[in-house]
């Protein structure tokens, strides 16, 4: 149903970093690459859904929650820094779920936003470009619970390989945004 998937099929967890493998022809495979040494990791979040590595030139990678465990002892042998940040996409994203959003929660997302830096013209004009993905999604997944940023990605997979890099790209630059 979706396209690019942004998460690797296939990942060999290893001492000097890891291995990625994509689809065929996978445009995600040109933004991630298929090997990420450990030093060109800044920092992760094993804990996160789906874990995340956050790479020294700005990129996020992200790993199948299968493979959290033995991630979260690699990064240990591999003394990467783990942090927790929030997270930014989950309070943009928070209307699109198949819940009511009422008043307490767009004050309780917004207000987060706002910390991070967002001001309400920025936080309408991101909602407002991944509306017709997001719905999709919704409409498809009946999700109540949680979005996130590898959320949005899947649901723009569907992007001609050159429109996904870019979004990709920005929607990395997004998340980053949080402490």
């Amino acid at each position: 149903m979706w396209g690019t998937k942004p998460f690797a099929d296939e990942v060999t967890i290893g001492p000097d970093g890891i291995t990625l493998r994509w689809p065929l022809g996978s445009a995600e495979e040109r933004y991630s690459g298929t090997w990420i040494a450990w030093s060109a990791v800044r920092d992760a979040d094993p804990d996160m859904f789906p874990p995340e590595l956050r790479l020294t030139d700005g990129r996020t990678v992200f790993i199948s929650r299968e493979r959290q465990a033995e991630l979260a002892v690699a990064l240990t042998a591999a003394q990467v820094p783990v942090r927790k940040r929030g997270d930014v996409w989950s309070n943009l994203l928070e209307p699109f779920l198949d819940i009511d959003y009422d008043e307490v929660t767009r004050a309780g997302c917004e207000s987060k936003l706002h910390a991070w830096g967002f001001d309400d013209q920025e936080i309408k004009q991101i909602r407002d470009r991944v509306w017709d993905w997001m719905t999709a999604l919704t409409l498809a997944t009946s999700e109540w619970g949680n979005y996130g940023h590898h959320d949005v990605l899947l649901a723009a997979g569907n992007l001609p390989a050159e429109r996904y890099l870019a979004f990709r790209a920005w929607a990395d630059t997004i998340a980053a945004r949080a402490p």
